[in-house]
């Protein structure tokens, strides 16, 4: 489709939505009636019974469809609101959809469940079916035109669709009872999909707008969806090596010789500055070891023998890469909360399970809601949960047995190696031989850009001998080679060049995820695990993307578990940290994997005497805190999260247990704290430098003094750290005092980053996680940097380079303040739609939450934005700020504050019997905006509610909403 069409198209579409939104209730109840609850996939209130022809029955013109109701139905008695006959069942399956949309599916068989799990959710989700489908693949652009090409030639560099297809072929081999649920399940999806491209039933609006045929869904399918989100989370950890070396070596180039010559180790510093182990190491305190040397590795030959601007130019490539749609899953805040208590300590003496993964905030939600029940027939499978689409089960949830959650556990599985070529780059030099590049072609398709097909061409893509030609229908074809190193993996695209003694080299990647692993099997198993043995065999079978799994089951257990594959560096094992894993690594043979450490030799706990576990993507054994990762025992990984959000939640949960008599309202308040964690650990500088400035000790500073800052100077010293929202609190209350110190802190701090680190490390900058690792240790540990002057006392970067007179820490702390205080007041910029402030010097008037909103934007029209614009133009006003327990990140080095990842759910599991289960989405269960169940769940998410979510059968009876049975032909009467 050319851009013309698109744009006739996006504005046909619009007048059709406000021609049904300007449609009387009468016309609205009968559009339900003719696609029988379809679009909104549940609620609806279609009261016609449907053949899987398109026929209907229970009208008033033609019988109903007369069949058995099984006992097994809850509410066997009642009749159906809707009945669908549909091949592929081997029994009547019952769907009651709840106040929520939830849909409860009561099956005889795994594999009617699987089946109707897949008809159901392409009820809800078909187009997040297939837009997960073309990210993962590859095919991105054919949607979206060429803005998305290099994100999917980079895709099927990283082999994700190849690598499913192999999986799904390992499972088929090898597991053939899973291999049939995985293709009932497509078989569920593909009787929708079907309806949907035959008329049957109305199309989703993006269907119609991209004019769409959609293919079958296949296992293969669903094994790239799990690869992508593998990848999304997994690949490469939270810093990727080639961004790492530029910084170093840069920094090395840039400043060898001067007062700042130490400043590259002082920027790849990963001690964290909040330091709370989910397990202390047993041998030690954590983080007493020597510190690593970094200069040791930056003086070696090879590195030395690599050009900064090779560092710089796959640096940036990676930056750009940052920004592609096809990362669904990535947030700025990488991480998520969970924990879980023991019964000892909870009001009703069962574990209390808790977790709020932080994903992208993207509408439909990244999760789905699905209870699968087969024990009303006489079964042992009952699941309830949240699921991606894609795969048949739950993913994360609670069994009649257990619950579990998870959290990225950031071990490094990802290394990058410099390959040096032979003279026609047909070959690497590795263990003294040429190994020969393996070449594969991948062709993409995508509308032709005005300028035409050519302009797919560009930047890095041009390494890839590419091949353009326009198609007979307006479309265009690229054909790109791509390298494989066999025994590592693909060559970067934007990795190619030569090195100081004009060797040509590239950089290759490897990583556990280009082989084909058991991710499905795991979180398969997990759906019927009753102990913490069953908990452990069936996490043996996780490979790749790493998660902090955490348990608690009815008899009173609780578990973590990080299982999966990781590499054993041979060299590191050997006690050789010349070339560490989190830099590029010479691909001569010199740096190999050797197998994957034994998995009891990955930290872990089951039945702790503490009696709780809190994971949040922080250094789970504290072997980071020396900033040396090889001190320890086996090599893990190097750049854990900060740590602020693991402090704050165990600190949270440790007072709780200390208390006892622990509830699930409890474990909610503690998902929904917004202490400030970087406001609590900077602004008594702040203040202090005012003080400094006051006082006449710091006279640079002092110019900055006037009514405003002494004003702000007052909201800060009340300060509770609390970063509330404060929209709709009265002035002069606590709230709202914390609402205006909120706002002022973090206008301050993004033009204090800037104004410290820019001269030195150029506008690329750190990234957040390093800079906030810096910042502190300039603050509070200033001695223990290269870059430290005994004459001041503080550290060299505080001064700003090239200026004739030497600047003070004072100085730039008051400087940035009145920078950030003068944007809060300007009345050119306001609001969050404009990056702007409040447009008032009244700071009684401040509140946060007008510029830190949230919106979820609809895949077409901002009209269906979730808050629609109608409502709240610029967003749902959130209390959080950065690195809060409540997610809610909105960056530091810009004056946007609005943010768009946090919370993808939000769980409690009470482990009694029958185990309750509280959940929210951000969002609802529906993509469909006409939907009742689009945007419901909204409101609990802004407002940190997570309602129970009924489960059992007599509960889901009184939620009801509607009723629909699924019968097969040759149970109809």
């Amino acid at each position: 489709m050319n851009s013309c069409t698109r744009v006739i198209c996006v504005l046909l579409l619009l007048a059709f939505t406000n021609a049904c939104s300007d449609s009387s209730d009468e016309t609205e109840t009968a559009d339900v009636a003719t696609t029988t609850g379809a679009d909104e996939g549940s609620g609806g209130g279609s009261e016609i019974a449907t053949g899987d022809d398109g026929s209907t029955g229970g009208s008033d013109t033609e019988e109903p469809i007369s069949y058995e109701h099984p006992a097994y139905f809850p509410g066997a008695e009642q009749a159906a609101d809707e009945v669908t006959v549909i091949d592929g069942l081997e029994g009547p399956v019952r769907v009651v959809w709840d106040s929520r949309g939830i849909p409860h599916i009561y099956g005889n068989s795994l594999a009617d469940l699987a089946f109707a799990q897949g008809y159901v959710s392409g009820q809800l989700r078909l187009f997040q079916f297939h837009t997960l489908r073309m990210a993962a693949s590859g095919r991105l652009a054919e949607l979206l035109g060429v803005s998305s090409l290099k994100g999917d030639v980079l895709l099927r560099t990283l082999k994700l669709r190849h690598t499913a297809e192999k999986m799904a072929e390992m499972v088929k081999n090898d597991y053939p009872a899973e291999y049939a649920l995985l293709e009932v399940y497509c078989a569920g999806v593909n009787r929708w999909i079907d309806k949907v491209n035959n008329g049957e039933v109305p199309k989703p609006q993006e269907v119609i707008l991209f004019n769409l045929t959609l293919d079958h869904w296949t296992p293969a399918d669903g094994m790239t969806i799990v690869r992508l989100q593998t990848w999304d989370l997994g690949f490469g950890n939270a810093v990727n090596e080639d961004s790492a070396a530029a910084l170093v070596a840069e920094l090395s180039e840039k400043w060898a010789g001067t007062a700042l010559e130490g400043i590259a180790a002082d920027a790849l510093n990963y001690e964290p500055p909040a330091k709370t182990p989910t397990i202390p190491l047993a041998a030690q305190k954590p983080g007493t070891g020597v510190p690593f040397d970094m200069g040791k590795v930056l003086n070696s030959p090879f590195f030395k023998n690599i050009r900064a601007s090779t560092f710089r130019r796959m640096a940036n490539a990676e930056s750009e890469m940052a920004g592609i749609p096809h990362h669904v899953f990535r947030t700025l805040d990488y991480g998520s909360n969970n924990w879980v208590v023991s019964g000892k300590h909870t009001a009703s003496g069962k574990p209390i399970v808790s977790n709020d993964p932080h994903l992208s905030l993207r509408n439909p939600s990244v999760f789905y809601h699905v209870h699968l029940n087969n024990v009303a027939a006489g079964g042992d499978f009952e699941v309830n949960g949240v699921n991606f689409v894609g795969l048949p089960g739950i993913v994360l949830g609670n069994n009649r047995h257990a619950a579990w959650g998870a959290t990225v556990f950031y071990s490094d599985v990802t290394d990058v190696y410099v390959e040096k070529f032979n003279e026609d780059k047909s070959a690497v030099w590795f263990k003294d031989a040429w190994v020969p590049v393996e070449k594969r072609s991948e062709t993409f398709f995508f509308g032709k850009p005005k300028d035409g097909c050519e302009a797919g061409v560009q930047g890095w893509v041009q390494n890839l001998n590419p091949h353009v030609k326009e198609l007979a229908d307006g479309q265009c074809e690229l054909t790109v080679t791509i390298d494989d190193v066999p025994h590592h993996g693909p060559m970067m695209p934007w990795g190619y060049d030569t090195d100081k003694d004009d060797n040509s080299i590239g950089m290759s990647w490897r990583w556990t995820g280009f082989e084909p692993t058991r991710e499905f099997l795991a979180i398969w198993g997990l759906n019927s695990i009753k102990s913490p043995e069953d908990f452990k065999a069936a996490l043996d079978q996780f490979d790749v993307g790493a998660q902090n799994w955490i348990y608690g089951d009815v008899n009173g257990n609780i578990a973590w578990y990080p299982s999966h594959q990781l590499p054993i560096r041979s060299h590191i094992a050997a006690g050789d940290t010349t070339y560490p894993p989190y830099l590029p690594m010479p691909g001569d043979g010199s740096a190999e994997w050797d197998g994957y450490l034994d998995r009891s030799k990955i930290p872990q706990s089951f039945n702790p005497e503490s009696g709780f576990l809190v994971t949040a993507n922080a250094d789970p054994t504290g072997t980071s805190y020396d900033n040396n990762a090889f001190n320890d025992g086996p090599y893990i990984g190097f750049a854990w999260a900060l740590g602020f959000r693991m402090e704050r939640a165990h600190e949270l949960v440790a007072g709780l247990v200390s208390k006892g008599g622990i509830t699930p309202d409890d474990m909610k308040a503690v998902q929904a704290d917004h202490r400030s964690p970087l406001g609590a650990r900077v602004t008594p500088h702040l203040l202090a430098a005012i003080e400094l400035a006051e006082s006449g000790a710091a006279p640079q500073a002092a110019v900055y003094l006037n009514d405003r800052m002494l004003a702000a100077k007052k909201l800060l010293s009340a300060w509770s750290f609390n970063a509330a929202s404060g929209v709709g609190a009265e002035a002069g209350t606590q709230v709202a005092t914390d609402a205006a110190a909120t706002a002022i802190y973090n206008a301050f701090q993004s033009y204090l980053v800037h104004n410290i680190f820019d001269d030195e490390l150029g506008e690329t900058g750190l990234g957040t996680a390093l800079t906030i690792r810096l910042l502190i240790r300039m603050l509070e540990k200033p001695k223990t940097l290269s870059t430290f002057d005994s004459e001041s006392g503080e550290s060299r970067i505080w001064d700003i380079q090239g200026t004739k007179d030497r600047e003070t820490k004072a100085q730039i702390m008051l400087g940035s303040l009145s920078q950030g205080l003068t944007f809060l007041a300007a009345a050119d910029k306001v609001g969050p739609l404009a990056s702007g402030g409040f447009g008032t010097d009244d700071m009684s008037q401040w509140r946060w939450g007008a510029l830190h909103t949230l919106t979820l934007k609809n895949n077409l029209s901002n009209i269906n934005n979730i808050p629609a614009p109608s409502e709240l133009p610029g967003g749902f006003p959130r209390h959080g700020d950065n690195f809060c327990v409540d997610a809610s990140h909105p960056g530091i080095g810009d004056q946007n504050f609005t943010f768009s990842g946090g919370p993808s759910m939000r769980h409690v599991f009470e482990l009694t019997e029958p185990v309750v289960r509280y959940g929210a989405l951000p969002g609802g269960q529906n993509e469909s905006p006409f939907s009742p169940h689009y945007a419901d769940e909204m409101r609990l998410w802004v407002e940190n509610e997570a309602p129970v979510v009924p489960w059992q059968s007599s509960d889901v009876m009184a939620d009801k909403e509607q009723i629909s049975d699924l019968i097969p032909p040759s149970a109809v009467q």
